[in-house]
């Protein structure tokens, strides 16, 4: 039996609201949070309903509570891993929503208000939507409380965390007058109603500026003086020290790794003993009595990154050293061999990280954490992190930030890495060479299949928009990879998060932190015509039917095919023991193209499942015709030959 004691106190929150009459003129929500409610709040396929708040909230609870169900969290971290379809929030977004239909998103809220920017009990009220998109594992970018000082946009990012123990207010609803934790883990258990996972995001190597540490532990950050400010900034290294850099971290060699100027060096000072928050602003004093700061974070590596300055987050002090007392390359990230005596971890604030998981299991009963740059993590601290938790909860799942997967993050006990999928799919070049590994080596590891995630641009700003995000989704379910859905990615949402990774100069200008919902309130148009929702649908079941053959993740399983144009990429998923074979083609072309796969040893007629037309396979090759990003999914089985998808619709709509 779940336990959902934090779900039913908001229940009856909300019929004490509704038992006082509590009225809402008009509460606008988009018709698919709704999920084929029988309510028969569906009007002419309108994209937006209106609803009766307390009404609406009510009826999603009681139809979660209505579903338990807990089969799919019985299974070890690992195997649920390779079993997992992922859906990616960040909750203040992905819940945001007009509810008063105004033309602006209000942002402020009284506390007899639901709010119109995104919340727990919202994203509670859509997990029967997220579910029927075949999910069953949500993946949350962090929701602690976040960091005013120097933020950028009007909400500040997630990742400037200001204290790890706190969800962050906005995120609740004042309505409920119940605590952003108490909801934070009604949502949980609602999840864990639908038999879905809920996997947290944490920062461990950075904090906000105006971090809540800063001022019980001045000691655990790096200071400047005031007064110095406009002297600090990335440090700088000649050409020739750059690489050296190089040279020694591409072999694993930390020792004596080259420093920064002594300039630069110089403008780090012992912490104080004493630190203030003195209007929104973390201030120390030094011995002379000289106003210090703690500086911003910035790109680590390389060392040469052109990024300006993170001015919200800063890194945390992991190491207390005499002779390190800087932020570089060597004391963040690639830390020199002479951190590495006990004597110089800051041993409290180490203890303090490894304590921030368990924490997250004992109150809030998370199933699983995303590692933010976990590989920058000091190895012995990672692993006390991991280890620690292993110990009592060994089907807690563990993923980590890394674009590369390896053997090594299997060893150090995670069960999934972030992967370069996110990248590589928009690269026919580079997914071709993706696809020879598998069919070479196998996967090690479990990566996150997707074309986009919040530091990317949307794989609907493709020049092809919705045929991309079809043609892709597909490929990604019959990979042995974890279908990974970022919020938005059903609504072809074309307007990026961050413009972290895979965006040039003109096109980062082209979004400023105003317009980015990483740092800024926005909302998903939800109203847009260009819906994939019910494909998903479709592609999930097949996925489900074909899962353990989809899930095998042996070289065995993968063949990548040859084909006549690097435009077109093709592979075939085999099961050697029932001599199913999954064949998948698709096309990166810009135009419509003729093209040849061979499927060695393969003569039979495919008929597609969509629209009945027949393919045929003579002597080993398939021969035919796709349209720009179009597509062709056939299951081949001895005894029954036939097509079960089609990529040529493109209609640019949805079911």
């Amino acid at each position: 039996m779940i336990m959902t004691d934090a779900l039913e106190l908001i229940e009856n929150r909300l019929l004490e609201l509704e038992a006082s009459a509590y009225s809402c003129e008009e509460y606008q929500i988009p018709t698919y949070w709704l999920k084929n409610d029988p309510c028969n709040c569906f009007k002419d396929d309108n994209y937006i309903s209106k609803v009766n708040p307390i009404e609406y909230f009510l009826h999603q609870i009681r139809k979660i509570q209505d579903s338990e169900s807990s089969e799919t969290i019985k299974l070890s971290s690992l195997e649920y891993t390779r079993g997992a379809v992922v859906y990616n929030m960040m909750i203040r977004y992905a819940t945001a929503f007009k509810h008063s239909g105004g033309s602006e998103l209000r942002i402020d809220c009284a506390d007899n208000e639901f709010r119109e920017t995104g919340t727990f009990l919202k994203a509670i009220a859509i997990l029967p939507y997220i579910q029927s998109l075949g999910v069953n594992t949500i993946y949350l970018l962090p929701i602690t409380a976040i960091g005013k000082d120097r933020k950028k946009g009007n909400a500040g990012s997630p990742y400037a965390v200001k204290n790890h123990f706190q969800p962050d207010e906005m995120l609740s609803e004042p309505i409920l007058d119940l605590s952003p934790g108490l909801q934070f883990r009604a949502f949980v258990d609602a999840a864990h109603c639908l038999g879905m996972k809920v996997i947290h995001e944490f920062v461990f190597r950075t904090m906000s500026v105006d971090s809540d540490l800063a001022i019980d532990h001045p000691e655990w950050f790096y200071w400047i003086n005031e007064a110095d400010k406009n002297k600090y900034g990335m440090p700088r290294f000649l050409n020739s020290y750059l690489d050296i850099i190089r040279t020694k971290v591409d072999n694993e060699d930390y020792n004596k790794l080259p420093l920064p100027d002594k300039d630069y060096r110089s403008l780090f000072k012992d912490p104080p003993e004493l630190a203030k928050n003195i209007d929104g602003k973390v201030y120390g004093l030094n011995d002379r009595w000289e106003k210090m700061i703690i500086p911003s974070a910035f790109c680590d590596w390389p060392p040469d990154d052109p990024q300006p300055l993170w001015d919200d987050v800063t890194y945390l002090k992991l190491h207390d050293h005499p002779d390190y007392n800087y932020i570089s390359y060597n004391t963040v990230r690639m830390y020199d061999k002479c951190l590495d005596g006990k004597n110089y971890r800051v041993e409290d604030l180490w203890e303090y990280l490894r304590g921030i998981i368990p924490y997250y299991i004992q109150h809030f009963n998370i199933d699983g954490v995303m590692l933010d740059m976990g590989h920058s993590l000091p190895r012995t601290l990672r692993s006390a992190i991991v280890d620690t938790v292993k110990q009592t909860h060994p089907e807690f799942v563990f993923w980590e930030e890394n674009f590369y997967p390896s053997i090594k993050s299997v060893n150090e006990g995670y069960d999934a890495v972030v992967g370069k999928l996110c990248l590589d799919e928009h690269n026919p070049k580079d997914l071709k060479k993706y696809f020879d590994l598998l069919s070479r080596e196998g996967s090690v590891i479990a990566g996150l299949a997707t074309a986009e995630t919040h530091n990317t641009p949307r794989a609907a700003s493709d020049i092809m928009g919705v045929n991309f995000n079809k043609m892709t989704w597909f490929m990604n379910n019959l990979l042995p990879a974890v279908p990974f859905i970022h919020a938005g990615f059903e609504l072809c949402e074309t307007i990026p998060v961050n413009t972290g990774l895979g965006f040039n100069t003109e096109e980062a200008v082209q979004y400023p932190a105003s317009k980015l919902a990483l740092f800024s309130y926005r909302e998903l148009h939800w109203s847009n015509k260009n819906k994939i929702i019910y494909f998903i649908r479709q592609v999930s079941r097949i996925r489900v039917e074909y899962q353990d053959l989809i899930c095998d993740y042996s070289a065995d399983s993968f063949v990548s095919l040859k084909t006549s144009s690097e435009e077109i990429i093709s592979f075939m998923r085999v099961d050697p023991i029932s001599d199913i074979k999954i064949f998948f083609v698709c096309s990166y072309a810009d135009k419509k193209q003729y093209f040849t796969v061979g499927i060695p040893g393969l003569n039979a007629d495919m008929k597609d499942l969509i629209n009945d037309q027949v393919y045929n396979v003579v002597n080993g090759n398939f021969i035919c015709e796709l349209e720009p990003r179009g597509f062709i999914c056939a299951i081949i089985n001895n005894s029954d030959n036939h097509i079960i998808g089609n990529g040529n619709d493109d209609s640019g709509g949805d079911k």
